[in-house]
């Protein structure tokens, strides 16, 4: 016959009553699971002892049960039937008994869940992870699981549930931030697997998924350049950058920040030409920028460390551009929207 919840001899109320009030003093620790705990305490001589000094893996593992019980925790007979079982069956057979439907895997992840007592939800969303054989072998793996970890996996992408993605998350809205950065880069790069993906983002630094989506970026290729490759007379080629390897370079050859502006180009606003002969040699970067409705104009030119260009190279590269249609915007002159600087 299973034992009732409050027993009736005055020395089992007494061990309730001092659950009770040892679990209250000390701020509620165990929360919704208070009742469960009590049932535990009430069941023998060394039930308070037992639920108040019971490992921390011990607290999860109630808790789990109790989460995945169903309506039948607020049963008294059931519940006292499960205090019984705390600690003197095996986890998996009291898993089988009390939470029939929950998967048998929780049984032995549960010695790894850490933290204060989780609310009832989250041991439910953690059952629900054990689903995917993939995040169960995460799970598995993982020397730790906290409520964070649950939380964050469960609003993961299921290919992104790996614990060095699930490192990068601080926040909350680091979860939206990243399933945003994946489907963008899943769109600039669709010959990347997933596991590719996964393998570049555990790479990431923390707070890194901005720099991580542009590092994607930089490997698509730029929109076609305003013209093809000009002569600009004794002073060399003038040759469109049509990649960021080849405007990082430029940039390194010449000291300056074109590498910045690779949005910008993407974005259609800007192109760079290097003027000059063989690498090493080069002798001015030509900023192309465009005009709505109108096209691209010329809008600078500048040497090493953004000097100035000669006069003499300037006015070479403006007929070189004016040549194939492409006007060159009067040094110094700022006409507001038109021709900005805000990429």
């Amino acid at each position: 016959m299973t034992a009732p919840l409050i027993p009736r001899d005055v020395a089992a109320l007494n061990r309730a009553r001092s659950v009770r009030l040892e679990v209250r003093a000390s701020g509620g620790a165990y929360g919704w699971l208070t009742d469960v705990v009590e049932a535990v305490a009430v069941r023998d001589a060394d039930g308070v002892g037992f639920a108040l000094r019971a490992p921390r893996e011990t607290v999860h593992f109630i808790a789990l049960v109790a989460a995945l019980m169903g309506p039948q925790i607020d049963d008294p007979a059931h519940r006292a039937a499960f205090a019984a079982a705390v600690g003197r069956r095996r986890r998996r057979d009291i898993l089988a008994a009390f939470a029939p439907d929950a998967p048998r895997a929780l049984a032995h992840i549960a010695p790894k869940l850490a933290g204060p007592v989780w609310r009832a939800p989250t041991y439910r969303r953690l059952a629900a992870l054990t689903a995917d054989p993939a995040t169960l072998k995460v799970l598995r793996h993982a020397r730790a699981i906290t409520r964070r970890f649950v939380l964050t996996a469960s609003r993961l992408p299921p290919s992104f549930r790996t614990v060095g993605i699930i490192k990068l998350i601080r926040r909350p809205r680091d979860v939206a931030e990243l399933r945003f950065a994946v489907a963008i880069v899943r769109r600039l790069r669709p010959e990347l697997s997933d596991r590719q993906l996964v393998a570049s983002l555990e790479k990431t630094r923390v707070g890194g998924i901005l720099e991580w989506t542009m590092r994607h970026y930089e490997a698509i290729p730029f929109p076609p350049a305003p013209t093809g490759a000009l002569s600009a007379g004794e002073h060399g080629p003038l040759v469109p950058l049509s990649s960021y390897g080849a405007l990082a370079g430029a940039a390194r050859e010449f000291r300056n920040c074109i590498r910045s502006y690779m949005p910008a180009i993407h974005r259609g606003n800007a192109y760079f030409y290097r003027l000059g002969p063989e690498q090493g040699r080069g002798l001015a970067i030509v900023e192309l920028r465009r005009l709505p409705a109108v096209g691209w104009v010329m809008h600078d030119v500048e040497g090493p460390q953004n000097a100035a260009a000669p006069g003499t190279v300037r006015c070479a590269v403006e007929a070189a551009f004016e040549a194939v249609g492409v006007g060159s915007a009067p040094k110094g002159v700022y006409w507001g929207d038109l021709v900005y600087d805000d990429y």
